[in-house]
């Protein structure tokens, strides 16, 4: 880094500059082209001379700190006037260097001048290192760490200059200049629940941090996502699919599957308290079928890993006649053979295969997904109309309707409803799909009567209207145009007699 800057200074000076790199203030090792020296070099003396740095001000064990004092000692000696623009907030400033350094504050691409040193002794830094564990709070809920970010982070937060630097120094993270990640899952957790503390806006954070999001690797991406509790993109839920159906179908090489499973174990490593979604599930559960013998396999929180998907399994579930239902506000796929039928309202039946696919059209556009077992589908809003593709026919599903006989029509998390008017009487019709139940009251009920029994199936094979509730006297007076009931107090209650 600090040979890239010292070539930008030579070019933007046309070469009529010396620019001098210190690559070790401990053991003051200097650069100059392909010179090195140990001390300063021996021409620098009565001269201008610009320093770009933090003068040793963020050095956690001050060990820089004291070599640059000593540097800046033998430069006054040697008669050098030395201009400090320093990348360090006044706060965690020396007043002792002002004796041989003319200090500038360096923020943000502005020269900061005519400004004092910050407190002496303990105080010095104590602003910046709580604006630190501030910044470091709102960063746990990032993946990855880059300088970009942290920068970013910062400016958006109002913190001084100084956080950027201690923050690649803290012990909880690890990498290079260009990438940092947490060392540890207990670090991030940590810093996570500083940040509810501290009141941390996590939209705001979020906001920030997915501006950053495209430039990760895809595998990163879906990472960050399942860390911050956040749903799959769709090209992100393609993408994990995708790696199912070649693992599933055998097509990875050795050394493309070695990768697959190297990364699925990382993310294991590197898990906290994730909300999974359906894909990384099935990731997990393809890991857990190649790796359970091992003793480094890793499960985490909240995954089932033997709760895997029966197509993934079984190549036999390719053909299954499925139906497609809705349960409330979600779609599900239920297996036709199934012994007990799937709550909810049928909407379609069909021949499953693996390139079968679901698109919703809905209030705000269209939206085509993958179709799989054992899946359960968010509904769009307003949703009107959906086409099942599958390779041998497509299956399009309309929005209902409402009859003639109805004053509304509408779905909610029972299934389909009907609201009628008789009379001036509101009452409910439920939808009750074909079918079969078990009737009838078992020998050990309390209160059982004879005729209650005995418990046997029923099945009907046409769906029919049901009222939600018993009838209530408003709606038989509306009806019958008499009232038999001997309680007429309510007549939006049920009648008795």
């Amino acid at each position: 880094m600090a040979a890239a800057v010292a070539g930008r200074l030579k070019r933007w000076l046309r070469e009529r500059v010396k620019v001098v790199v210190c690559v070790d203030a401990e053991q003051q090792r200097y650069v100059d082209d392909s010179l090195e020296y140990r001390g300063l070099p021996p021409w620098l003396e009565d001269t201008e001379m610009l320093y770009l740095g933090d003068l040793g001000f963020l050095d956690r064990q001050r060990i820089g700190k004291a070599r640059w004092y000593e540097a800046g000692r033998e430069l006054h000696c040697r008669n050098v006037r030395v201009e400090a623009l320093v990348t360090a907030d006044p706060s965690d400033w020396d007043g002792d260097f002002m004796r041989y350094y003319h200090l500038h504050g360096w923020e943000s691409g502005r020269i900061v001048s005519d400004v004092s040193a910050g407190p002496s002794g303990d105080a010095r830094g104590e602003s910046s290192r709580r604006q630190l564990q501030r910044l470091m709070a709102h960063l746990s809920q990032a993946l990855e760490v880059t300088p970009a970010l942290v920068r970013t982070m910062r400016l958006e937060l109002g913190l001084n200059v100084s956080v950027e630097s201690l923050v690649f120094q803290h012990r909880a993270l690890i990498g290079n200049r260009f990438h940092f990640q947490w060392r540890s899952t207990a670090h991030r957790d940590g810093f996570r629940e500083q940040f509810e503390e501290l009141g941390g806006d996590r939209g705001r954070s979020l906001a920030i941090i997915r501006r950053f999001e495209a430039a990760l690797p895809m595998e990163l991406q879906i990472e960050q996502r399942q860390q911050l509790s956040e749903p799959l993109t769709k090209e992100q839920e393609e993408f994990v699919l995708c790696l199912v159906k070649s693992q599933r179908q055998g097509c990875l090489s050795d050394d493309a599957q070695a990768m697959l499973l190297g990364w699925i174990g990382r993310m294991a490593q590197r898990a906290g308290r994730e909300r999974w979604s359906e894909e990384t599930r099935m990731l997990y559960a393809l890991y857990w079928q190649k790796n359970k013998q091992s003793p480094d396999c890793i499960v985490p929180e909240g995954i089932d890993p033997t709760r895997l998907p029966r197509w993934i399994t079984d190549p036999a579930v390719s053909g299954r006649q499925l139906r497609l239902v809705q349960q409330g506000d979600r779609l599900a796929l239920a297996p036709l053979e199934s012994g007990s039928p799937s709550p909810g309202v049928e909407l379609a039946r069909f021949e499953w295969s693996e390139k079968s696919t679901l698109r919703l059209h809905g209030k705000h556009g269209s939206d085509k997904r993958p179709l799989w077992p054992d899946s359960a589908i968010e509904m769009p809003e307003g949703l009107t109309e959906a086409i099942i593709d599958t390779p041998a026919r497509r299956l399009v599903v309309r929005s209902l309707c409402c009859p003639s006989w109805a004053t509304g029509l509408g779905r909610d998390r029972h299934g389909l409803f009907a609201e009628l008017r008789v009379g001036g009487v509101d009452f409910v019709m439920r939808w009750i799909p074909p079918g079969e139940f078990m009737m009838g009251s078992p020998p050990d009920e309390p209160e059982r009567h004879e005729w209650e029994g005995p418990v046997h199936r029923v099945r009907f094979g046409e769906g029919f209207w049901l009222a939600e509730t018993a009838c209530t006297q408003a709606l038989w007076q509306a009806v019958m145009s008499e009232t038999p009931s001997r309680f007429r107090e309510d007549p939006t209650t049920r009648w008795r007699m």
